[in-house]
C-alpha cells in the first residue's frame, strides 16, 4: 500500500509528460498539404480504359462520396472549383482462383489499376500514376462471374480505391 502511494505520483507525472509530448503521430493539415487556396475540387468522370462500361461512373461516384463524407475538400462544379481531380482507370483483371466440383469458378481475384492527379491552373499539384487494388470475391456457384456479383465487387473495389486516393491526397502519404 505504501509503495502505491509513493509510485502513483511519479506514474501520473510521467503519464502527463508523455501525453503532452505525444508519440510522434500527427494529422497532416490539409492546408499544408495542398495549400490554403484549394478548398473545392471538381471531379469529372474517370477516364475508363477498360471493357467494363460502368466502371468509370462507379469510381467517380465512390470518390465524390469519399470527399463529401470527409469534408476535407468539397466536390464542386468545374466553374466554381479551385482544382480538378482527374482520374483514369487503366485496367481491370479477373483471375478465377477456386473452382467447384463442376469446374465452375466460385472465387475470383479482381485487380483494378487506376491513377489520379490534382490539377490547378494547368499545373499538376499531386499525382498517383498507378494504384493497384486487388480483392478476392465469392461469385456463388454460377458458370462464371455473374453480372450482379461483378457489379457489387467493382463497387467495393472502387470504394477502397477512393479511400486510398482520398487519404493519399489529403494525408500526404
Amino acid at each position: 500500500m505504501n509503495i502505491i502511494k509513493k509510485v502513483a505520483p511519479i506514474g501520473i507525472t510521467l503519464l502527463i509528460i508523455l501525453s503532452l509530448t505525444g508519440c510522434g503521430y500527427t494529422f497532416v493539415n490539409v492546408k499544408k498539404q495542398l495549400g490554403p487556396d484549394i478548398k473545392k475540387v471538381y471531379i469529372p468522370a474517370f477516364e475508363n480504359q477498360t471493357d467494363e462500361p460502368s466502371l468509370g461512373v462507379i469510381m467517380t461516384n465512390a470518390l465524390v462520396r469519399e470527399f463529401m463524407k470527409s469534408g476535407a475538400l468539397v466536390p464542386a462544379k468545374k466553374e466554381s472549383a479551385d482544382a480538378e481531380l482527374i482520374g483514369t482507370i487503366k485496367s481491370v483483371d479477373y483471375f478465377n482462383r477456386i473452382y467447384n466440383e463442376e469446374d465452375r469458378a466460385v472465387l475470383v481475384t479482381i485487380t483494378v489499376h487506376a491513377g489520379a492527379k490534382l490539377v490547378k491552373g494547368g499545373d499538376v499539384v499531386w499525382e498517383v500514376s498507378d494504384l493497384a487494388y486487388t480483392e478476392d470475391y465469392r461469385i456463388g456457384t454460377g458458370a462464371g462471374i455473374l453480372d450482379s456479383y461483378k457489379e457489387i465487387a467493382l463497387e467495393d473495389l472502387a470504394q477502397k480505391l477512393a479511400v486510398e486516393f482520398h487519404d493519399r491526397l489529403i494525408l500526404g502519404y
